[in-house]
């Protein structure tokens, strides 16, 4: 099982971790029930892996935590951070979801 983070991504969570004065910290992605699609991407930083969890790693050594349950339904999926004309933020190609809201924020599967 694998998440992949890109460069642009990591260059953004090491800003954000630095500028928090959290360096050694990760990021923690994982699910939950919500949105209009049935599940709703949840994103925080943390000190460190819980028990359960998988870690994965970026450019920049960048961690990223993921529990199990939240690994089978994430698998494969690509964390990118995009800078566009209509916004900026972390954009996630889940290639286990069915469907996606019109918004982006949301899947099923």
């Amino acid at each position: 099982m694998e998440i992949k983070i890109t460069d642009a991504a990591a260059v953004k969570v090491r800003e954000l971790l630095d500028k928090q004065g959290r360096p050694d910290d990760g990021l923690r992605v994982g699910i939950q029930g919500g949105g209009c699609s049935g599940f709703t991407y949840v994103m925080d930083f943390d000190a460190g892996p819980k028990d359960d969890d998988q870690v994965f790693r970026g450019s920049g050594e960048v961690q990223v935590f993921v529990d199990r349950k939240s690994l089978i339904y994430m698998d494969g999926t690509e964390i990118d951070y995009v800078d566009e004309l209509h916004g900026a933020g972390f954009k996630f190609r889940n290639p286990n979801a069915d469907s996606t809201c019109g918004c982006g924020e949301s899947f099923s599967i």
